[in-house]
């Protein structure tokens, strides 16, 4: 998961001045930092990381939790309804959803360039 400027993120404009805000502090990011991560993971060094996220975002290197299923709902006789999917998902669902968080707010301090 590369932080770092390159052409396409140049050429990309921002659609709100939060998002240019952003986009000004993250081009900031060289892309040497993924390349030295890039070869790390390629080379003996890296050879027993294997199926992992790895984020990069100048000086900060950082491992992203794996999606994994953490709760089930398994339907009755011939499959769902809409009513009986939402019943089934409030009570087995709700408490393990998160809340959703744009990556301006994951990321919300500036990069470490």
């Amino acid at each position: 998961m590369p932080f770092a400027a390159t052409r396409v993120t140049e050429s990309l404009p921002p659609a709100t001045d939060l998002l240019k805000d952003y986009k000004a502090r993250a081009l900031k990011l060289p892309a040497k930092p993924v390349a030295v991560a890039a070869a790390w993971l390629a080379s003996e060094l890296g050879q027993n990381v294997t199926g992992q996220l790895i984020g990069v975002r100048g000086r900060d290197v950082f491992l992203m939790s794996q999606p994994r299923p953490i709760a089930h709902a398994i339907a009755e006789g011939t499959g769902w309804d809409e009513p009986s999917l939402a019943h089934a998902t409030q009570s087995l669902f709700n408490d393990h959803y998160v809340d959703l968080q744009s990556d301006l707010e994951a990321f919300n301090i500036d990069p470490l360039a």
